[in-house]
C-alpha cells in the first residue's frame, strides 16, 4: 500500500463542519492528490489525516505543560474546532491503515471526542493542578505571534472532524477523550522530573 499523510486541513473522509479555505488548506489538498495512482493500479493508496497528535516529548506541547504551571489561556474565541489524537492512538491507526487491506483513500486520524480549544485547554488546565487565565489570548495577539497564515488556519479555526472510517472499522481508542489523554501526557512528563513534576508534587501534598 502506498500511504501518503497530511493534516486535517483538507475536507474530512466525513466532514462534520469545514474550516476556511487557506493556503495551508490548498496544499493538504494538493500534496494528497498528487498521491492518485494511474486508473487500473492495483496498489492500495491510504491518505491519513493527523489531528494534532499530543505525546508528552514533543516541543510545542512540552511549552504548553510549562505555561500551564502559570496558567493556561484560551487562544481566540476558544469555539474554535481543535481536532486531536493521542500518540498511542496514531501510531496503532496508522499500523491498521497499512495492515487492513479494506481501507484505502482519506481515513481522519482524531480521537472521537470533539472538542474545541476552550475545552482542550480545560482538560490541560485540570491534568496539571492548574488555572485557566481569566482573559483569552487575543487573536490578533495570536497572528502576531505566529504569522497570520498559520494563526489562521491552526490556532484560530480548524475542521470540525469524526473519525468515521476507523469507527466503522471497529478501531478501539485507548484514549477517547482530551481528559484522559491530558492525564497520560502529564503523568508521562512527570515521569522524567523538571519543573512540572516538582509543581505537581507541591500540589498533591
Amino acid at each position: 500500500a502506498v500511504v501518503s499523510t497530511q493534516s486535517t486541513g483538507t475536507e474530512a473522509d466525513v466532514p462534520v463542519e469545514s474550516g476556511k479555505e487557506t493556503f495551508f488548506t490548498d496544499l493538504c489538498r494538493d500534496w494528497e492528490a498528487s498521491s492518485t495512482l494511474p486508473e487500473g493500479c492495483p496498489t492500495r493508496v491510504v491518505n491519513p489525516r493527523f489531528g494534532v497528535v499530543l505525546a508528552h516529548d514533543t516541543d510545542p506541547l512540552k511549552l504548553l505543560l510549562k505555561l500551564a504551571i502559570t496558567g493556561s489561556s484560551v487562544v481566540g474565541s476558544g469555539k474554535q474546532p481543535f481536532p486531536w489524537i493521542h500518540m498511542k492512538d496514531a501510531v496503532q491507526a496508522v499500523h491498521t491503515c497499512i495492515e487492513d487491506e479494506s481501507v484505502q483513500g482519506p481515513v481522519n486520524l482524531v480521537a472521537p471526542q470533539i472538542v474545541d480549544n476552550k475545552q482542550f485547554t480545560h482538560a490541560l488546565a485540570n491534568a496539571c493542578l492548574a488555572g485557566v487565565q481569566k482573559v483569552n489570548l487575543p487573536e490578533f495577539l495570536v497572528r502576531l505571534m505566529y504569522g497570520t497564515e498559520r494563526a489562521d488556519c491552526i490556532l484560530l479555526d480548524s475542521p470540525k472532524v469524526a473519525p468515521q472510517k476507523l469507527l466503522d472499522l471497529g478501531f478501539q481508542f485507548q484514549y477517547e477523550d482530551v481528559d484522559s489523554a491530558m492525564r497520560d501526557i502529564v503523568e508521562a512528563e512527570c515521569k522524567e522530573g523538571g519543573v512540572l513534576n516538582m509543581y505537581m508534587r507541591k500540589k498533591k501534598g
